[in-house]
């Protein structure tokens, strides 16, 4: 009864719950492995799709994962059947047993469940399956993997006291993945998580496909308007929504696979996304977090649309969840609820001489919120120039009437371009000398490359995001120095010209030897440092540096090493953060801010 106990009696009441809840489950688990042993185990076969059965677990356990801060993944393989013959209760009891065991061990890092084809045949008339529960938890030591699967045996005894639990489940798992005439194993080494691997002998189930069905195909546009994403495998369903897209004055790109989605977010902006969750390849919940992570979309409306039932405690601010099938009424809805941004169209003057590329850009950059002025000569860009502020520039240096960095400088005497985002996208090689030209405009080279757009997006999305979002104060940066440590003059050109915009005195070198060297020979607030790079590593400098140079500011790992575990081996070397490239404006500056905020104590000096 609320308000009526004091927080003495709500503590033991809360206890007493739990330990009631935890008899229960113990109940349970005695009596499932006590049906299993005695052979009383009836198997209910009937069709099972592989889809709804991901989705299902990802539902189910995802508040579970998220309240830990960790990452739940699920993946298919390429040519796995879509359905199957087999025990869903059971399957769904086995995964979630696992996947469960996953989450409680695991700390930091990810858990995920994916399926494909075994390579061990267990049956000669049914194709074998393979689903694998992989952590980035603690660990188990080999001596244990066979005791774990007994009836309550866990690690150690101190195991049950951190994690609760009745030591049962995976005697269980493995008693019930027998009845379904499988396997389960075990790889796993303490301190590098483990993978649990279920074979299982399943008859794949004939799917009737629809002859338009062609998930691969290439994105569908539709209409005129600010543009929207709806990703949904069902084309009829998708139909009816770009139709009333237009109604609502909304143009659509419709995709039906998870990687299209996410190299359509890439690449564009959308005012809008109207997501399904069960796809042909990946989760729509996969989407929804690479989604929420770009900072071109983290505000922007998402509706899923989905047969899948709102998870219990899944909420998300500026997410709204409706069920199919939906009357049109609820999908009219959907279009009445989108606002679109106050903001108004940034200016953009965009030159590029060939035709097709020049409408190709236009129409790229018009749907990401600039408002673009096309021209096709230096002649023709001078004098849209002279008329209007532009905000942006895009340029091609190889023009036919002048050469795209003398059309810089006639633009910037006529108005300095201080203040203006200037990007040079071209198809030509730049030198060091051309870098150290555009460095003055403190442009951005992007190098064009076919119909992939990413690059030049990325250009973009930075510079409208600090239009968008309030700016980070910049005065305690100022002044501020970082040693930057990078083989590639392109790295350190971009980086610098960045740095050099926040007010912070940038000292460039190219190996692991120099940085020691520019330590050794002056004060530093912070080092962002390469880690691949020729004659010394950034493994090793950071190591040296740390170790007997004593360095106690801030060394920033900064890497196109973005695989699993290279986070944890440049920790391990002594940095004390971590930046994949490539590496975003916005995400730089809160690194910056965050570190040099803590960076106060005295700087190490030169000794000797």
């Amino acid at each position: 009864v609320a308000g009526n106990l004091s927080e003495k009696q709500v503590k033991h009441a809360d206890i007493v719950y739990k330990a009631g809840n935890d008899l229960l489950q113990l109940i349970n688990d005695v009596l499932d492995l006590a049906k299993i042993e005695a052979g009383r185990v009836q198997l209910k076969l009937e069709p099972l799709n592989i889809h709804d059965l991901l989705v299902e677990l990802d539902s189910s356990l995802r508040p579970m994962a998220e309240i830990k801060g960790l990452r739940l993944l699920t993946h298919l393989e390429p040519g796995v059947p879509k359905m199957i013959h087999s025990d869903r209760g059971r399957l769904q009891q086995i995964l979630r047993n696992l996947l469960s065991n996953a989450l409680k061990f695991t700390e930091h890092g990810e858990v995920e469940l994916s399926i494909g084809h075994s390579p061990v045949s267990l049956d000669e008339e049914r194709e074998t399956l393979q689903f694998v529960v992989r952590d980035s938890g603690i660990g188990i030591d080999p001596a244990q993997h066979q005791r774990i699967f007994q009836a309550f045996q866990q690690i150690d005894g101190s195991t049950s006291r951190r994690f609760g639990g009745t030591g049962l489940g995976l005697a269980i798992t493995r008693q019930l993945v027998e009845v379904l005439g499988g396997q389960i194993s075990l790889e796993s080494t303490p301190g590098q998580g483990s993978r649990f691997i279920v074979r299982l002998p399943v008859l794949a189930l004939q799917t009737a496909g629809r002859e338009d069905d062609a998930p691969d195909a290439a994105p569908l546009r539709a209409g005129s308007g600010p543009a929207m994403l709806i990703v949904e495998d069902d084309p009829n369903f998708a139909a009816v929504i770009a139709e009333e897209a237009q109604a609502h004055g909304f143009s659509s790109v419709h995709c039906r696979t998870g990687k299209q989605a996410i190299a359509l977010l890439q690449s564009e902006r959308f005012v809008a996304v109207i997501l399904d969750i069960l796809l042909p390849d990946i989760s729509g919940w996969q989407i929804y977090r690479r989604l929420r992570g770009l900072l071109q979309h983290r505000d922007v409306p998402v509706h899923i649309v989905s047969c899948v039932p709102q998870p219990q405690d899944w909420h998300s601010e500026g997410t709204r969840y409706l069920v199919k099938p939906i009357a049109r009424e609820d999908l009219e809805q959907v279009f009445q609820d989108i606002v679109l941004p106050d903001a108004p169209a940034r200016s953009l003057l965009l030159v590029e001489d060939v035709e097709v590329e020049r409408e190709h850009y236009r129409e790229h950059l018009t749907q990401m919120g600039f408002q673009v002025v096309a021209e096709g000569s230096a002649e023709r860009a001078r004098q849209a120039y002279s008329g209007k502020a532009f905000e942006a520039l895009v340029i091609d240096l190889d023009l036919p009437d002048q050469d795209g960095f003398d059309l810089l400088e006639t633009l910037h005497r006529k108005r300095p371009l201080q203040g203006t985002l200037v990007v040079i996208n071209t198809g030509v090689d730049v030198t060091r000398q051309d870098l150290q030209r555009l460095r003055r405009y403190s442009a951005v080279v992007v190098r064009k490359t076919g119909d992939d757009l990413g690059p030049l997006s990325e250009a973009l999305q930075g510079f409208l995001s600090t239009l968008r979002e309030p700016q980070t104060d910049s005065l305690e940066l100022s002044g501020k120095r970082v040693l930057l440590v990078d083989d590639d003059i392109r790295n350190i050109y971009a980086m610098t010209a960045l740095l050099d915009e926040l007010g912070l005195v940038v000292v460039a070198v190219k190996d692991g030897v120099e940085a020691l060297q520019a330590f050794d020979r002056e004060p530093f607030d912070l080092v962002l440092m390469d880690m691949a790079m020729p004659n010394m590593d950034g493994y090793t400098a950071t190591r040296l540096l740390k170790g007997e140079r004593a360095c106690a500011i801030p060394v920033i790992a900064l890497t196109a090493h973005a695989m699993k575990g290279d986070r944890e081996k440049c920790i391990t070397a002594g940095c004390d953060d971590y930046l994949a490239k490539p590496v975003g404006r916005q995400e730089l500056l809160e690194m910056l801010h965050r570190w040099l905020a803590v960076a106060q104590a005295p700087r190490r000096q030169a000794q000797g």
